[in-house]
């Protein structure tokens, strides 16, 4: 979607109103994981997502750039732009003043139909992927090592995501960080062809796991869950 905006001291939402049925519930996602927050029409901020359930239905509404929501019963809002002046500490509004949210602004979004459960692991999927999609390489056709298809990770579990593997930063090793998604644990098996490793993790309820793999190691013990900045318990 795009939008000219050259509103001042205004506010644009996008608004659909659903049918969910009874006793609507609304959940906001936070960084790894989401929060129930009353339907009362009050401004919430968010993240990529926020889950609308009740008794017949729910309903997803994804994004990949705007992040304030207000939800009143059955009816969701999201925040396109707003105008106010720039860093408005109170000051005098003057010809020179600036307002934000001015010119073109461009984003994407999906409104998308849920169980009444909120398929909450499969709209985090969803939303990964609306906010990073596949980037295509143009190549020509050529010899090289490697496979036709393959993968550097992946895990087994639908309700577990990976949000960083990359190496330490203290550059001996590599690091693998996942956490749970739906908010009701998991056992997961997290492959890493490349370094010919597997790791097989619990998680509780939207518990976030850090696993350092060393380079240089004399068994499999080595591989321990770390801090997420790194440094062992």
């Amino acid at each position: 979607a795009e939008c000219d905006w050259r509103e001042k001291y205004k506010m644009l939402k996008l608004a659909f109103n659903t049918d969910v049925g009874e006793n609507p519930r609304i959940f906001y996602e936070i960084p790894f994981g989401y929060f129930e927050r009353p339907c009362d029409g009050e401004e919430e901020n968010g993240h990529r997502y926020i889950v609308l359930t009740g008794s017949k239905r729910g309903m997803a509404l994804l994004n990949d750039s705007r992040y304030s929501f207000s939800v009143k019963d059955s009816e969701m809002r999201m925040t396109i732009v707003r105008s106010p002046v720039f860093s408005d500490h109170g000051g005098p509004r003057t010809s020179e003043s600036v307002f934000t949210d001015q010119g073109l602004t461009k984003f994407e979004y999906e409104l998308v139909p849920v169980s009444p459960e909120g398929d909450f692991a499969a709209v985090e999927r969803m939303a990964a992927e609306l906010n990073c999609p596949p980037v295509n390489i143009i190549e020509n056709n050529h010899k090289g090592c490697l496979a036709p298809s393959g993968s550097f990770v992946s895990v087994d579990a639908d309700n577990v995501s990976i949000t960083a593997f990359k190496r330490a930063e203290d550059d001996n090793g590599w690091i693998v960080r996942a956490y749970e998604t739906a908010g009701r644990g998991a056992e997961a098996k997290i492959s890493l062809p490349l370094l010919d490793e597997e790791l097989n993790l619990s998680f509780g309820k939207f518990e976030v796991k850090t696993v350092f793999i060393p380079d240089l190691r004399a068994d499999a013990g080595d591989i321990r869950e770390v801090m997420m900045t790194e440094f062992d318990f």
